[in-house]
């Protein structure tokens, strides 16, 4: 698996992983599933960095973007074809190396298996809420996960911050 910064070139295979996920969220009210703004990836990220995973070159099976002046975490979503596989895992022990915790994010409460991931790699519930999208919990995470180096495989954490998208 590589991890590596985003470049332009890739913000296709992005946004068709980002349109598949909220057509197929049904933990998110309908009717913000069926509008074209939340389905916009360039529209709801602007400002954002963005992290990218592959299982093999040029197959983008996750990514992750978040906001480095709040320490957010606004999106995080792992391909069908690449779930169970590490990739939400190696993306968060990858962003250790871009942004200092402690970390926040929001998890709609209705999404079941995001919120048992995160509890799973030790983020804590801070507060809940509501917004357009439904209940959600405000998450953090005080200190990351991170893998004993001898547990990463040499080479199957690369960044490439040129053309950055």
């Amino acid at each position: 698996m590589q991890i590596r910064s985003a470049v332009t070139a890739d913000l296709p295979a992005i946004q068709s992983l980002f349109s598949q996920a909220m057509r197929n969220a049904d933990w998110l009210p309908v009717a913000a599933r069926q509008t074209n703004k939340t389905d916009d990836f360039a529209a709801v990220s602007v400002g954002e960095t963005i992290l990218l995973a592959e299982l093999e070159p040029g197959v983008v099976a996750g990514f992750l973007s978040y906001q480095p002046e709040h320490a957010f975490i606004h999106h995080l979503y792992v391909a069908q074809h690449a779930q169970g596989r590490g990739v939400g895992r190696s993306l968060l022990h990858a962003l250790h190396t871009h942004l200092a915790c402690p970390w926040h994010l929001k998890c709609v409460v209705k999404n079941h298996a995001a919120y048992a991931f995160y509890l799973r790699m030790g983020w804590t519930v801070v507060q809940r809420a509501t917004s357009e999208h439904g209940d959600y919990y405000l998450l953090r995470l005080a200190a990351p996960e991170v893998p004993d180096v001898s547990d990463v495989p040499d080479g199957a954490i690369q960044q490439d911050s040129s053309n950055p998208a």
